[in-house]
């Protein structure tokens, strides 16, 4: 694994860690916190030479823009909806709603489901890479994403990639 994909990983771990600790915290304010650091990261991976940090930057800025943007529209029924779709939906089989408070859609589609170990927990965990879709004040917004069932039975999605 070379020294830029390595650091790139440790970086999203730790903004993941961090964004789990993040209790006081608003929705956008998570969102747009884990998409800088994720669009960092990426700006950063794919820069080259000098423009490795504008990239960098320019990733930060628009991953902290679209997952504001995302996790703003999420409320807590939405959340409970996309945990019932990673929980009981077979692969290929779409879930789709709408919440009647924000007016915003969302479907789910469950791509793969497989088995990982975690070393952390030092157990086997069931995971599912899913594509989300959804309608927000107007805008189409897709996001393709891996969760893993935590040990009291919800999801948690531990990567994102527009």
């Amino acid at each position: 694994m070379n020294r830029g994909c390595l650091q790139g990983s440790s970086l999203i771990i730790i903004s993941v860690f961090l964004v789990g600790c993040a209790q006081n915290f608003s929705r956008q304010e998570v969102g747009a916190a884990t998409g800088a650091v994720v669009g960092g990261v990426a700006g950063q991976l794919f820069g080259k030479g000098s423009g490795r940090v504008a990239m960098a930057i320019g990733g930060a800025v628009l991953g902290g823009l679209i997952g504001s943007k995302i996790g703003q529209s999420m409320d807590q029924q939405d959340k409970i909806k996309l945990n019932q779709s990673l929980e009981k939906v077979k692969a290929g089989q779409v879930t789709r709603w709408r919440n009647p408070d924000t007016g915003n859609s969302y479907s789910v589609e469950p791509v793969r489901t497989y088995q990982r170990y975690n070393k952390q927990e030092r157990r086997q965990q069931y995971c599912r890479e899913f594509q989300q879709k959804a309608m927000i004040a107007g805008q189409k917004q897709e996001i393709y994403g891996t969760a893993c069932r935590q040990p009291d039975g919800r999801w948690q999605v531990i990567s994102t990639e527009k």
